[in-house]
């Protein structure tokens, strides 16, 4: 118990901290990076249709379940590319960094910073290497501070989205994932989640 209120208060205590160290930041050079995973064979939400709207029960075997994972960063400027991967460990992310974040900071309008939560991955060796090897400048989210990082707010709704829809495949992901994108992608909205932060703070 003891250390539980330890942690608690630790984790308290740099939450403060950021607060006081971004407190007067516009967060327009803030480049916010995270992943979400979705599974095929998962049903979606049928709660509010008619019963004779619903698909009919399927049986399947758990072993034919497939994840797809979603990486991406949003800014006050846009989004980056969204590249769609099945395994993403470490020295996958690390690929993810040079590939795609790298490209996307590179092109930024003006210095960035990068926002990244306390992921295992994300703090690997491998990864920190990656990020020092190309110069990139980032910063660690406190622990189990998910709405610091405001990407969380567009997983949540592209989730949402994804699960109005039965995917049975991953080519069903991705196209429910691309048509997110595609569709309700918007600078505006991006802007709206950053502005949030200062309620946050």
């Amino acid at each position: 118990m003891g250390l539980n209120i330890n942690l608690f208060n630790q984790e308290k205590q740099l939450r403060l901290e950021f607060a006081h160290r971004y407190i007067n930041s516009n967060f327009h050079n803030i480049v916010f990076a995270d992943e979400a995973a979705y599974q095929t064979w998962r049903y979606g939400l049928y709660h509010m249709r008619k019963a004779s709207c619903r698909p009919k029960a399927s049986w399947f075997n758990p072993q034919y379940v497939q994840r797809l994972n979603v990486c991406g960063e949003i800014s006050w400027n846009g989004p980056s590319k969204f590249p769609f991967t099945t395994n993403l460990d470490s020295k996958g992310y690390s690929i993810i960094i040079k590939k795609y974040i790298k490209n996307f900071i590179d092109n930024y309008p003006g210095e960035c910073i990068l926002f990244q939560d306390n992921d295992s991955k994300h703090s690997s060796c491998t990864c920190v290497r990656t990020l020092e090897e190309n110069n990139m400048t980032w910063i660690k989210i406190p622990a189990n501070s998910p709405d610091i990082n405001i990407i969380e707010d567009v997983w949540g709704d592209m989730r949402r989205f994804v699960q109005k829809n039965y995917c049975e495949t991953l080519k069903d992901l991705r196209k429910r994932v691309t048509k997110y994108v595609q569709n309700k992608f918007k600078v505006e909205s991006f802007r709206n989640h950053i502005n949030k932060l200062h309620d946050l703070i």
